[in-house]
C-alpha cells in the first residue's frame, strides 16, 4: 500500500466506493480542464468587429428570449487551430447551437460545420462588392452532408429566432 492519498468517489447510489489514486485523478482532471469552461446553450461566430456589432442584434433577441449566449471573434485565416479547438469540444461544453457570420469569411458557417454535428446557422453579411449576394450563395450552397440553415442577407435576429425554436424543440440537459 502507497502513502499516496486516494479520492474516494462512489459511482451509484450504494455502492462501494471506489479508491483512485491521487496521479489518476490529475490526469482525469486535466484532460476535463482541455475544454473548458462551461458555455451557454448558443455561441455566436463572428471573424471580424464588423460582424460582431451585427451579431449584437441576435445577442439582444436571444437576451430577450431568457437565452444565454456568448459572442467568439474566431476567424478561420488568422487563427484556424483556435476555431479549430472550440468547434472540437463545443458539444462538450454545452453549446446546442452555433450561429455563424458569413462577412469577411464567407464560407465560415459551412467551415463550421464541417468541424462539429452541432446544427449551425448561417447568416450571409451584406458585402461592398455585390451586396452580399456572395456570402448568401456561399452559406446557402454548403456541400452535402454538412447542413447550414441560412438566414437572409444580415438578418442575425432571425438567426436567435431560429436558434431558439431549435433549442425548445429539444429538453435541455440537466444541469449541476
Amino acid at each position: 500500500m502507497s502513502d499516496e492519498p486516494t479520492f474516494e468517489r462512489g459511482h451509484a447510489e450504494g455502492a462501494d466506493p471506489v479508491g483512485v489514486n491521487a496521479s489518476a485523478q490529475a490526469q482525469v482532471e486535466a484532460v476535463f480542464e482541455q475544454f473548458g469552461e462551461p458555455h451557454p446553450p448558443v455561441a455566436i461566430i463572428v471573424a471580424s468587429r464588423e460582424e460582431w456589432m451585427a451579431a449584437e442584434n441576435a445577442a439582444g433577441e436571444l437576451t430577450s428570449r431568457g437565452i444565454d449566449h456568448r459572442i467568439h471573434e474566431l476567424s478561420p485565416t488568422r487563427s484556424p487551430e483556435v476555431l479549430d479547438k472550440f468547434l472540437s469540444t463545443a458539444g462538450l461544453r454545452g453549446i446546442r447551437v452555433i450561429i455563424a457570420t458569413a462577412g469577411h469569411v464567407p464560407w465560415l458557417p459551412s467551415m463550421v460545420a464541417t468541424r462539429t454535428d452541432l446544427p449551425v446557422i448561417g447568416v450571409p453579411m451584406a458585402s461592398n462588392a455585390i451586396g452580399g449576394l456572395d456570402t448568401l450563395l456561399a452559406t446557402a450552397q454548403a456541400p452535402p452532408g454538412m447542413p447550414v440553415a441560412c438566414m437572409g442577407i444580415g438578418n442575425v435576429r432571425n438567426a436567435a429566432i431560429y436558434a431558439a425554436r431549435i433549442l425548445s424543440a429539444a429538453p435541455m440537459p440537466p444541469q449541476g
